[in-house]
Formats: C-alpha cells, sequence, structure tokens
C-alpha cells in the first residue's frame, strides 16, 4: 500500500516539480508545539472550501495536461501556464477569503492570488510528507502565508508618497502586510484578553505607537538607479514591546509566532548572490525568535522562494538552507 501511496504522489505534477528541483528545507528538528487550535483560530475551518481546493489542485491540473498529452519536461518550461489554470480553477471557490480580508484580497487578485496560492499548496504537501509539522504549526504557517504579501503593491503608509508605479519590488511589504494582519485580528477578535488593563494596553501600543513607528521607519535608498523606499530597525524597540506585549499572554503566542514570521520573512539571510536587506541584527534574533521559529521561517523562506521561482533551476532553497543552518546554530 505504501508504494502505491508514494507512487500517486510521484506522478502529480506539483510533486514532480519539487523533486525535479529539490523544493525542500534542511531535515527541521525542533521540539514541535502540539496546542489546540480555537474555531476562530483554526485556519482550516475558517478557508475550508478555499484551503481544499487548492490541497485538490495538483490532480486537477495532473489530469489536465494528462489529457492534453503534455509531458513534464513541456510543463517545466510553460509554467505561467499552470499560473493561468490556477487562477480559472479557483473562479468563485475564494468567496471565505473575499468575505474574510474583503477589499485588500479582491486587489491581490490583480497582481499576487496565484503566489500565494501556490505558496500554501507547496507548504501543504512538504508537511503531508515529512510528518514532522504539528497541525499547531500548520495552522500557524498558513495564517502567515495568507497575509505575509498583501501589503505588496499597496500604497499605506501616511507620512510618505510613495510611487508604487516605479518599484520593480516593493520592499517595504512586509512592514505593510503585518499591520494588514494586526488589523484584521483585532477585527475578528482573535487577541486573548485576560482583563481590561491588557485589552487598553495592547490596544494603546498598537495605535499610538506600532504603527506609527513602522511606517516611519522606511528609509529612501537607490537600486538599480531607480528610487524606492526600504524597511529599517530603527525603531525595533517599539517592535520589541508591543511583540512581546502580545507574547506576554499564552494563548496569544501564536499570534506573535506569526507577526514574527510575517514581519521578518525578509530580514534573516537567504542568498549570497541577493541577499536580503536590511539583515536583523543577531540580538534581535535572539530576542525574537527561538530555534523553532527559526525552522518554521526556514519553511517560509524557502517556499515563498519557491513559488515564485518554480522551475528556475535556481539554487535558492540550497542557499536560504546553508543561511538559515547558521542562524540554528545561535539556539544550541
Amino acid at each position: 500500500m505504501e508504494d502505491k501511496k508514494d507512487n500517486a504522489i510521484n506522478s502529480l505534477i506539483i510533486d514532480k516539480m519539487m523533486d525535479k528541483f529539490n523544493y525542500f528545507p534542511n531535515d527541521v528538528k525542533f521540539e514541535s508545539v502540539k496546542k489546540e487550535i480555537s474555531d476562530e483560530a483554526n485556519f482550516s475551518k475558517i478557508f475550508n472550501t478555499f484551503l481544499t481546493k487548492l490541497k485538490e489542485f495538483d490532480s486537477f491540473i495532473t489530469n489536465h495536461f494528462s489529457l492534453k498529452k503534455i509531458d513534464i519536461n513541456y510543463i517545466c518550461s510553460h509554467y505561467y501556464t499552470i499560473d493561468s489554470d490556477l487562477i480559472n480553477y479557483l473562479e468563485n471557490k475564494q468567496t471565505e477569503v473575499e468575505k474574510y480580508i474583503k477589499d485588500i484580497w479582491k486587489e491581490q487578485m490583480q497582481t499576487n492570488v496565484e503566489h500565494t496560492c501556490f505558496f500554501i499548496i507547496l507548504v501543504d504537501k512538504y508537511i503531508e510528507r515529512s510528518k514532522k509539522i504539528s497541525e499547531y504549526e500548520k495552522n500557524i504557517l498558513f495564517w502567515t502565508i495568507l497575509y505575509h504579501d498583501l501589503g505588496k503593491y499597496k500604497e499605506m503608509n501616511p507620512f510618505i508618497k510613495e510611487d508604487i508605479d516605479l518599484y520593480d519590488y516593493d520592499k517595504t511589504h512586509p512592514f505593510k502586510s503585518i499591520i494588514i494582519f494586526l488589523n484584521s485580528a483585532f477585527e475578528h477578535e482573535l487577541f486573548f484578553y485576560p482583563n481590561d488593563e491588557y485589552k487598553n494596553e495592547l490596544n494603546k501600543i498598537y495605535k499610538e505607537e506600532f504603527i506609527n513607528s513602522i511606517f516611519k521607519s522606511w528609509n529612501l535608498e537607490i537600486y538599480d538607479n531607480k528610487t524606492r523606499y526600504n524597511i529599517s530597525f530603527k525603531y525595533i524597540d517599539i517592535i520589541e514591546k508591543f511583540f512581546m506585549k502580545i507574547k506576554s499572554q499564552e494563548q496569544n503566542e501564536w499570534i506573535y509566532d506569526i507577526c514574527v514570521l510575517i514581519i521578518f520573512h525578509q530580514s534573516l539571510p537567504n542568498n549570497e548572490y541577493c541577499m536580503n536587506s536590511p539583515l536583523l541584527d543577531v540580538k534581535y534574533i535572539k530576542i525574537f525568535f527561538t530555534k523553532r521559529l527559526v525552522e518554521l521561517m526556514r519553511i517560509i523562506m524557502v517556499y515563498d522562494s519557491a513559488s515564485h521561482s518554480m522551475l528556475s533551476g535556481s539554487n535558492w532553497p540550497e542557499e536560504i538552507n546553508k543561511n538559515i543552518d547558521k542562524i540554528t546554530k545561535l539556539f544550541d
């Protein structure tokens, strides 16, 4: 039975792509958390139809190309055809996400939805294969992926005027995406409040300090002879203050994990040939991360890259794994 299952897995197109280009994190080793997930925090329940359709997409697309007698080698050189097929396949199957995130998701439908969807598909496949990630951590990963790019190419900063049209790449999007996620978390009442004092202080830090600090921390830079904004960590103390307030309540630790994964998903070392910048200082890596959270970030970084660069034959997973291996040693 196991051989048949493996053969079935290996016959699916996206699984073949993962194997062909070795899109896998290094062996992830950490002490897994196996906490209960409340219904209001459960990604799989809230977005059940959407997630189910994503899980079924590989079978659909494999059958689709099989009927056309198109082989894996052709698909590997025409990856964009799967992008368009995914969008058509998901038509009218994203109502749960649209209701939850509203206009922001509709805006993303025009630019970046296929990346986010492939990201979820790849991580789900990795989790199914590895058998090492708990449901609690899978929940954290899925929430992170859904929100990680929602700020991309979106004008949000009240203090400066961005010309998004000039951007080849929006380096500020992790900071904008964390604001979108936190606004959503407050709106949908995902936070646990043990008392009014905690609730009032959390809201006050967020509204009076955190949001302004995020937007005031941007730096103007020249890249490839073009002007663009990038993030900075000049107000890292405010980020720390707010995040630690979240983490101080055990029931909110899952939100803390998502916040760290979103805001810093382009702040750990990735590829020597195209290094993330700015990088988070080791001092703050030790403050915000644990070995477990670094390993979850490894999964995020490998499949964030893979869902962008599938079929390119690039060495991004290899480079990411090499650099994250160095980070995990900080916690030995």
